[in-house]
């Protein structure tokens, strides 16, 4: 089952990105609570303790995710000793409106950012960032985007962003970045999550980009909206980057076969990046870090309650 969850988690947070995936999975709770039928509270809620047992054994665990659960365990907690169905119901409509206007707001913070006839690299494939460059093309900011292409499906998918809006643009090889670095004025990027450690998970490829410009003294803006923190120790169990080996043979030495690995996410160190943009502001790493600090020790008494 765990396997089974994991890979379609995986799959449909590819596509719609970590806010969408979450609301749809938030959506199939709402549809579950419909049907219901269990008459007592107590098993109510071992089943409900059970649900969130599972949602933290998927690899990787979703940070924006496990953050709507406790919500929900919290609210379940102060509802009267019948079963709250309804009211559940209500706290994860709120939930999900929470998301969409944490978004919005992430979005409205980036348009301080100055891209008046600036060149802007992008990378990987952050619904924030378009979101981000959307509202500031429609505010007729001028400027122009880099693509460094990557995995093709990402790639496409930003040409394709780029495209229907009418932002100019052009395609790069991530490889061949050296030879137009000096033309690059920013960075922005997408992040997975923020961990305990202080890194970011990325797009494969991020890191030495980042890198890159960070030697170049190219400002770095990551895009991330905190509900996406990590908020749990960090493990030797801990996976957030998985190694994907496959066979694969010479394109035209048809005898020659070999293994290939993919990773799937880099690990970003937050000293690397200048700028964060979050749904509050915009800021420094060593604020970040200590953003970071507060909400960790606030999730801690939580996972105290509710991790026995």
């Amino acid at each position: 089952m765990q396997t089974v969850l994991s890979k379609l988690f995986r799959d449909i947070e590819s596509d719609l990105g970590t806010h969408g995936f979450c609301i749809i999975v938030l959506d199939a709770l709402k549809d579950a609570l419909f049907q219901y039928k269990i008459e007592t509270k107590d098993e109510f809620e071992h089943q409900l303790m059970l649900l969130f047992q599972l949602l933290q054994s998927t690899k990787p665990r979703y940070a924006i995710l496990l953050d709507s659960f406790y919500k929900i365990l919290d609210e379940n907690e102060i509802a009267s000793p019948e079963i709250p169905i309804d009211r559940l119901i209500m706290k994860i409509d709120r939930i999900g409106v929470a998301y969409q206007l944490e978004k919005l707001q992430l979005t409205q913070v980036a348009q301080s950012i100055d891209v008046e006839g600036k060149t802007i690299l992008i990378h990987d494939h952050s619904h924030s960032i378009h979101g981000a460059l959307t509202l500031m093309h429609q505010q007729n900011k001028k400027f122009t985007v880099i693509v460094a292409e990557q995995d093709i499906e990402k790639t496409e998918d930003n040409i394709a962003f780029l495209h229907s809006q009418g932002i100019e643009y052009k395609v790069i090889p991530a490889h061949m970045l050296s030879h137009i670095d000096k033309t690059i004025d920013m960075v922005f990027c997408g992040a997975v999550t923020f961990q305990e450690n202080y890194n970011f998970v990325m797009d494969p490829g991020t890191k030495a980009i980042v890198s890159h410009f960070h030697l170049e003294k190219k400002p770095v803006y990551t895009f991330i909206t905190t509900s996406k923190f990590t908020l749990w120790p960090l493990t030797k169990q801990s996976h957030e980057v998985y190694t994907k080996p496959h066979r694969s043979r010479h394109h035209s030495l048809v005898d020659v076969e070999f293994e290939r690995l993919k990773f799937s996410h880099d690990r970003v160190s937050v000293d690397l990046i200048d700028y964060v943009v979050t749904e509050h502001g915009i800021y420094k790493p060593k604020e970040l870090k200590k953003i970071f600090d507060d909400m960790f020790k606030k999730r801690e008494g939580k996972r105290k309650k509710y991790l026995k």
